[in-house]
């Protein structure tokens, strides 16, 4: 996955750059590994905790499911949803 990393917002645009990338790595055995890299490729940390820090930063909620539905799948996801459903972790 690429990020824009421009702007007033930019996160820590001296390391990264106009982009950061972060790379998935998953295994068989279901274990996994990041890493993420600066504009020009290079591997700047592999740790989950800085990949954390960058989502937290651009407000990226990957434990929200409104996040990867489209917009007319949430908009059905919240109207035949019970509040239970609504707020239970996967």
């Amino acid at each position: 996955m690429k990020l824009r990393n421009g702007g007033p917002d930019a996160y820590r645009p001296q390391t990264f750059g106009d982009t950061i990338t972060i790379e998935r790595r998953v295994t068989r055995d279901g274990t996994g590994s990041y890493k993420i890299k600066s504009a020009d490729g290079r591997l700047i940390s592999a740790r989950r905790e800085d990949l954390i820090a960058i989502m937290d930063h651009v407000a990226i909620q990957v434990d929200n499911p409104l996040n990867v539905l489209s917009q007319d799948t949430a908009r059905q996801f919240l109207h035949t949803s019970s509040a239970e459903d609504k707020y239970k972790v996967p």
